[in-house]
């Protein structure tokens, strides 16, 4: 087996109506780049970890299933997600939809030519947000504004993923 380009970590607590979409958007970016998915649970009470079991027996790439016993933080389940990765090349997206997956060939095409990281960015040119309730529009651009003023920073998108 060729091993992955790209691992895609994937957290989750309750995440079991968005996981099936986006494990079938990730399948359709799996034809560009040799990936696989590291989906690292943190005992979701709605049976997220079990329906992410069941995706792994189905899914056309590769996905592998981290199950802890409870809410342990997002940080700790990312940490978790690399120590069973096995790709060139990392990433993070949330469960939630909010990362477009098909962006994912782009950003591993920017790494393989030489980038130390590749970040996609909603406030940068060619960015955007889809399927964003207005509120949290408004709380996104609030806090972004908050800590690019506060730390004085000219990033676009100091809490970008």
């Amino acid at each position: 087996m060729i091993p992955p380009a790209l691992s895609v970590i994937v957290p989750t607590y309750d995440e079991r109506d968005s996981l099936p979409i986006l494990i079938e958007r990730l399948a359709k970016v799996s034809t560009e780049v040799v990936l696989e998915v590291v989906i690292v649970d943190d005992g979701s009470p709605d049976g997220t970890g079990a329906l992410a079991e069941e995706l792994a027996r189905t899914a056309p790439m590769p996905i592998r299933v981290v199950h802890r016993p409870g809410k342990a933080g997002l940080a700790s389940a990312v940490m978790d997600g690399v120590a069973v990765s096995r790709g060139a090349t990392v990433t993070v997206m949330d469960a939630d939809l909010s990362h477009p997956p098909e962006l994912l060939p782009d950003l591993v095409a920017a790494v393989t030519d030489g980038a130390d990281v590749a970040v996609a960015s909603r406030y940068a040119p060619g960015g955007g947000i889809e399927a964003w309730p207005l509120l949290r529009r408004i709380v996104s651009r609030g806090a972004t504004g908050l800590v690019r003023v506060g730390l004085g920073l000219s990033v676009r998108d100091p809490l970008g993923t």
